[in-house]
């Protein structure tokens, strides 16, 4: 052993006798370089019967989470599945896979014997003269031998690795309740460096434990052992200081020892003795003493667990009144830590957790044991509490290293705040701004207004709500702002309040842990006092610009917490594109006080274009060339928020940094129509040429129909017959020939002098669309900011030409796909190109009426060369005759095979006489003739029908202009009410839902009813996979239509059955 000069060492006092004592490691030259050397992990995996279940797979998905681990940072490893016997089982021999094939078959059977994994490892460590050495142990504990046969063997082996200079630290995972804490703990102590023990109860939580024992592993392997007066020994904690290329260690030691002290140093296998000097100092803040006194009580009860828990009962009963003491200071520490700013009390928060859970156990066993012997449950919980305090700085120092750049700026922030409050000059800016700031409003938690927030470094914000992504990856155009809120708070209460949520495993925790999907709570449920509105982010604003100096210091926090619920998951893209998206979703509010708000929120977004626009104005430039010169690259797979680049676009023209701006904006106002405008009818396109251009197909579908219904024989002379009282078959029967049918000229119009009714009613749902509130509202609003009008014609949309391929591209090209689609064919066209548009609509004209006449023929060609039903459902469709219509429809019944092909047809559009077709439907005769032929006993009343609303739906949607409302209910009765409410709703007004479905959000549709409560099924309308019973006389005849039976095999309705065979 060497002697060197003495280590300087500050010494701090905390509680009573003891002091906490710091110094940096000394650098030592050994003959064996641990810290350069490769390090090796090696885990136990026990497989015993006592593993079996729960304790089984936890222990082999905490391996493979750890071999995972370390392979993606080349470390070698090698697993020991064990029980009564052991295997081998190493990366650098059979690769990593293997290993965790092997542990994926691992199965709980057999006796355990930790000896043979014990010599297995020593044996691999002398074999490869292995120096740098993390062992993992997860297991249950219970060795068939007993703790005393393996004392010995790891006293052993500890002395044989400090002889050989094998620095090696063992950690040991408890699983089940049944695990021996005393064994796990003394095998943690058996490695040259600190281990820890941790118990994982069935269903802990498992990554946890992984993620701690797994920081260890890269911790120094030089360790060292404080000895005081009369050979006492202290355990010293080493750890490396980030960034730097040095090692601190800490200690803590009674002032009755400190005389004639020395520290001893293994490094390899150098072994070096330094005498101590003492510095009496203070600590360096408030930070540091927390985490000084928090650790401390961790020490203290591993320290008095480490020899087992015989007498564990005793030891800690004796050290009760030192835990009482500290924790007494710990809980002042806390409360000067409220004086804080809040990201600093958050910091120090999880210490404070930590050591309140620890603290609070430890008392419940003290008293309730007074002295005697710990529960193997109650040992193994307060170790792993103590353990895990101990553990916390080393995750708290791995989350700040993961969080980079977003700690490193908010630590900037603070000393920039600190700076500023020190600097402010508070009662000028009262004298100046003190009315402006009480018409402004107050925090609606402080009640402070935005200068009495400053004063104390704080800020105000405005709020609003989002709707984040699962996977929560900070990017902000995935992030929906739905709603700005009635309320302002300001920065600092926000974080104090119950309102701040996290993710788990933050620097920066709040009071509620964030779940993905869960419902968002209302403030008002949340803070007393606050609106029923969910606040799920905030933003600083600029009011003033001695506001904003504090306020831009929060923003980047604000934005990355709005976007990823994370206030130090921040990146630069945030702050170029966030605020705009609020600033838009601002504009296109319709109530007053957002539109108030909406100011603040624009200033808020002229600044931050100011501070950034060297980063934002390349994007734009690059944007503004892809808008003009490609239209592929307009789509949402390229630009995701038009209202970003209209907003920055409006910023750099108001800085005179973009003069030539104006040319862009139609374009960019025509694909945000396209994505944005809701049509209020889902057409096809060529349906939707049809009804925008005003085409009337009937004169073409004339000739078609005659020529076809030329080759049939007349049902109008059936009905006729029928009429007059005589029978069906006595008509007139006539056989014709094959049909031909001419070619039709399409006359094309040389222009559109005038917008029919359809296309001018689409224009003006577009304009109204502009409204606050509406799905354009937004977009008005920004177009407003560049001095547009409300109108197309400002945009360059003058002729009636380019209107029409205005609204035809922008509703037909509603899906990216079909844009593409069109782009790609050479079929879309400019609309602001007049020429461009004016031969595009006519070629349009043409080619819809031949599609038209195409689809036509091709539909009734296939209907009447079909089924004798088909046919005369086909016949009954098309025909101009009503009588001819009637004579198809006679002799049906409505449980006839024949009768849905009726009811298939009237959904074909394009039928002559609708309403008086449908009648004979559902009403059952026509001109006071039977059509439909089913009987209802004991009377001779015609047989409705009675649809479903789907069906009535469905029927209305193809044909709702071929009638009013009152003809329609007429020719549906039985859902008069139906149409009322329909047509209402056409016209704005708002009708309830009689039973809304359960994914209705409107709250007025649940006025006065129980949303849960599902609505009960009717009788056989569920489509499940048993079938309807067999008819009378048989077994095993299968169910009608209405007796199909319900979801998930439930008893279906009765229906009409089929008789069965006998």
């Amino acid at each position: 052993m060497e002697s060197h000069s003495k280590i300087q060492a500050e010494l701090i006092h905390l509680i009573g006798e003891y002091v906490a004592l710091r110094f940096t490691v000394p650098e030592v030259t050994s003959s064996t370089e641990v810290e350069g050397d490769e390090l090796y992990a090696m885990f136990a995996v026990d497989k015993s019967g006592s593993m079996s279940g729960s304790p089984m797979n936890d222990a082999k998905g905490a391996a493979e989470s750890l071999t995972t681990k370390f392979r993606k940072m080349d470390i070698p490893v090698a697993i020991y599945p064990f029980d009564s016997r052991a295997k081998e089982f190493c990366s650098d021999v059979v690769g990593y896979d293997t290993i965790v094939e092997n542990l994926q078959k691992l199965k709980a059977s057999g006796g355990t014997i930790f000896q043979n994994v014990m010599e297995m490892m020593v044996k691999k460590i002398r074999e490869q003269h292995l120096k740098n050495i993390f062992v993992v142990w997860l297991t249950d504990g219970q060795d068939n031998n007993g703790l005393e046969s393996l004392i010995p063997i790891m006293d052993a082996h500890k002395k044989e690795y400090e002889d050989q200079g094998v620095s090696i630290s063992i950690q040991c995972i408890g699983f089940s309740s049944e695990h021996d804490a005393t064994l796990l703990t003394k095998l943690s102590t058996s490695g040259t460096r600190p281990g820890t023990f941790q118990y994982v109860p069935e269903g802990g939580r498992i990554p946890v434990a992984v993620n701690n024992v797994y920081n260890l592993a890269f911790e120094s392997t030089t360790w060292a052992r404080f000895i005081a007066s009369e050979g006492k020994n202290y355990k010293v904690s080493v750890e490396k200081v980030e960034g730097k290329d040095e090692l601190r260690a800490l200690v803590y030691v009674s002032e009755n020892d400190l005389e004639e002290c020395k520290v001893e140093l293994h490094k390899g296998s150098a072994v070096s003795e330094f005498e101590v000097e003492l510095n009496r100092s203070e600590s360096r803040g408030l930070e540091d003493l927390v985490f000084l006194a928090t650790a401390f009580i961790s020490s203290k009860v591993v320290q008095a667990l480490e020899k087992g828990i015989e007498g564990a009962g005793q030891r800690l009963a004796e050290m009760a009144p030192l835990i009482e003491e500290t924790d007494r200071r710990v809980e002042n520490l806390l409360e000067q830590s409220r004086r804080l700013r809040p990201y600093k009390q958050k910091q120090l928060q999880p210490y404070f957790n930590a050591a309140k859970d620890l603290t609070t156990f430890f008392f419940q066993i003290t008293k309730t044991l007074g002295g005697g012997e710990i529960s193997n449950e109650d040992f193994a919980k307060i170790n792993g509490l103590a353990n895990a305090l101990f553990l916390k700085r080393n995750l708290e120092r791995k989350i700040a290293k993961e969080s980079g750049e977003g700690l490193t700026a908010l630590q900037l922030g603070e000393e920039e705040i600190d700076r500023l409050s020190q600097d402010l000059k508070i009662e000028e800016i009262r004298g100046t701004y003190e009315s402006q700031a009480q018409e402004l409003g107050a925090c609606s938690i402080s009640r402070k207004n935005w200068i009495d927030c400053v004063s104390t470094g704080d800020c105000l914000c405005i709020t609003f709500q989002v709707e984040r992504p699962q996977n929560l990856m900070g990017n902000p155009y995935e992030t929906k702002v739905t709603k700005i809120n009635a309320t302002m708070l300001s920065h600092d209460s926000f974080l104090n309040s119950n309102l701040f949520e996290t993710k788990a495993g933050q620097i920066i925790q709040g009071p509620r842990n964030y779940q993905h999907g869960k419902e968002p709570v209302l403030a008002s449920q949340l803070v007393d006092g606050l609106f029923d509105e969910y606040i799920t982010g905030l933003m600083p604003i600029f009011i003033t610009k001695e506001h904003w100096q504090f306020a831009r210091l929060r923003l980047k926090q604000m934005l990355a917490y709005a976007i990823s619920v994370d206030v130090l998951d921040y990146n630069e893209n945030q702050v170029k594109v966030f605020p705009f998206l609020i600033m838009a979703r601002a504009l296109s509010e319709s109530d007053k006080y957002s539109q108030s708000i909406c100011n603040h929120i624009v200033d808020t977004c002229q600044q931050v274009y100011l501070e950034n626009k060297d980063s934002i104005i390349p994007d734009i430039h690059a944007k503004l060339m892809e808008y003009i010169t490609n239209p592929s690259l307009r789509l949402a797979n390229s630009i995701v928020d038009n209202s970003v680049i209209l907003c920055q676009l409006h910023f750099a023209n108001l800085a005179g940094d973009l003069q030539e701006y104006r040319g862009v904006v139609p374009y960019i106002f025509e694909e945000e129509v396209r994505r944005s405008f809701k049509h209020h009818e889902d057409l096809k396109f060529n349906e939707l040429c049809l009804k925008v251009l005003g085409i009337d197909m009937l004169p073409y579908f004339e000739p078609i129909r005659t020529a076809l219904m030329s080759g049939e024989a007349s049902y109008a002379d059936k009905f006729r017959v029928v009429k007059q009282g005589g029978k069906p078959e006595d008509a007139k029967k006539e056989e014709k020939g094959a049909v031909e049918i001419a070619e039709q000229q399409i006359e094309t119009p040389q222009g559109i002098q005038t917008l029919g009714e359809y296309a001018t009613n689409t224009y003006n749902s577009i304009l109204e669309a502009f409204t606050p509130g509406e799905s354009l509202g937004k977009l008005g609003r920004i177009l407003k900011l560049f001095g547009y009008d409300q109108s197309l014609e400002s945009l360059g949309l003058l002729t009636n030409e380019q209107k029409l391929a205005f609204m035809l591209q922008c509703i037909g090209h509603k899906k990216d796909a079909d844009r593409t689609e069109a782009i790609q064919s050479g079929k879309f066209c400019d609309p602001f190109n007049a020429q461009a548009a004016h031969d595009w609509v006519l070629q349009t004209y043409k080619s819809t009426i031949e599609k038209e006449i195409l689809a036509y023929k091709s539909q009734l060609l296939n209907q009447i060369q079909g089924k004798e039903s088909e046919k005369r459902a086909a016949i009954f469709a098309m025909s101009e005759d009503l009588e001819d219509a009637a004579g198809c429809v006679y002799g049906m019944t409505q449980g006839s095979s024949g009768f849905p092909q009726f009811i298939k047809a009237l959904k074909q559009p394009n039928i002559p006489h609708i309403i008086e077709k449908v009648k004979m439907i559902t009403l059952g005769h026509f001109e006071g003739v039977k059509l439909i032929l089913d009987e209802i006993p004991g009377t001779i009343d015609f047989v409705q029908w009675k649809p479903t609303k789907k069906t009535v739906h469905e029927i209305w949607k193809v044909h709702k202009d071929a009638g009013t409302k009152e003809q329609w209910q007429e020719a549906f009765p039985h859902k008069f009410d139906y149409f009322d409410h329909i047509y209402l709703r056409m016209q704005g007004v708002f009708v309830p839902y009689s039973k809304p479905k359960k994914n209705v959000t409107d709250q007025r549709h649940w006025e006065g009813k129980d949303r849960t409560k599902r609505s009960p099924r009717p009788a056989g309308s569920g489509r499940g996979r048993g079938r309807g019973r067999g008819g009378r006389g048989g077994r095993g005849g299968r169910g009608g239509r209405g007796g199909r039976a319900a979801p998930r095999g439930g008893r279906g309705g009765r229906g009409r059955g089929f008789r069965g065979s006998p």
